[in-house]
């Protein structure tokens, strides 16, 4: 037999040995399937059930280790002011979830007179990102809200807020001064001389739907600060957050608040003539981008009474 060669063995091979062949397996090489996306959580819809809060008071209609989605009743702060200890949203909640870590930060704020549902963060991670939110005009604010008159049938509201002086009512400035603030809103019913409105926030500038309306030529039933509102229906402005939708700040997942129509704007929108439920769900088309713009402080563009 021959003898082999040490040019016959490869490199790194021990001598007296085969060299070993390795084929790769062909399965090593496909390219891995990109991962799939995580599939999108449906909405969350949460409806308050049973009465509304009472004057004064308000339920929380969901909350988790990040939120609390709470249903507000007239009469009622949001946070404390520098006149006076009144109750507040807050100092509610703060009695209800009693516990070493549970702390409610506020992300936005409701009228003490405007009825309906907000939403509060327990953790700061969840203030920080509802508030990113916020400012990205993520939150999806549906108003519902009875005034004197007989509005458009469809529109949007633009202005600029401000205050002047001491004065603390908001009111339209003019072009250049103040903050941009924009509402939507559509005739939900006519009922003689009082409209059932639903009404769609893009800005939230303080007393923003009071003040367009009111500028507006249609104030809200009840209105005494920025209108003489009548007040033989309702004794408080007839303004309630019926809607709310948030993402959720640690799951993504749509969230959201349904709060109907409470018992004393239910009873006056009644004695007013109004028939239909003032129901306003997904499919009630509030315009945002389309429609006529009344643009405050243009006399050219605002309608006449």
């Amino acid at each position: 037999m021959p003898r082999r060669s040490s040019r016959d063995t490869a490199p790194g091979a021990p001598r007296g040995r085969s060299p070993r062949r390795h084929r790769e397996d062909p399965r090593r090489r496909a390219p891995r399937p990109a991962p799939r996306p995580p599939r999108a959580l449906p909405p969350l819809v949460v409806t308050r059930k049973g009465p509304a809060p009472a004057p004064g008071q308000c339920d929380i209609v969901f909350r988790d280790s990040q939120v609390c989605l709470v249903d507000k009743g007239p009469g009622l702060l949001t946070v404390k002011t520098d006149v006076g200890n009144p109750p507040t949203v807050m100092g509610h909640l703060r009695h209800r979830l009693k516990g070493a870590h549970d702390q409610v930060f506020p992300v936005h704020r409701l009228d003490r007179d405007t009825s309906g549902v907000l939403v509060v963060a327990r953790t700061r991670h969840a203030l920080g990102t509802l508030v990113e939110e916020l400012r990205r005009r993520d939150f999806e604010r549906v108003y519902l809200a009875l005034c004197s008159g007989r509005p458009p049938g469809a529109g949007t509201i633009r202005s600029h807020l401000g205050t002047v002086g001491r004065d603390l009512r908001m009111r339209t400035l003019d072009d250049g001064e103040g903050q941009l603030a924009v509402t939507h809103f559509r005739l939900v019913e006519q009922a003689g001389e009082v409209a059932l409105v639903a009404l769609k926030l893009e800005t939230g500038r303080r007393n923003q739907i009071r003040v367009h309306l009111a500028e507006l030529g249609f104030p809200l039933l009840g209105e005494q600060q920025y209108a003489a509102g009548r007040t033989d229906l309702i004794a408080r402005q007839a303004l309630h957050s019926h809607r709310l939708a948030i993402t959720h700040p640690s799951t993504g997942q749509r969230v959201v608040a349904v709060s109907p129509l409470p018992e004393d704007m239910q009873r006056a929108w009644r004695v007013a003539g109004g028939k239909h439920g003032p129901v306003v769900g997904d499919g009630f088309p509030i315009p945002g981008g389309g429609g006529r713009v009344f643009e405050l402080g243009n006399p050219g563009a605002t309608p006449g009474p």
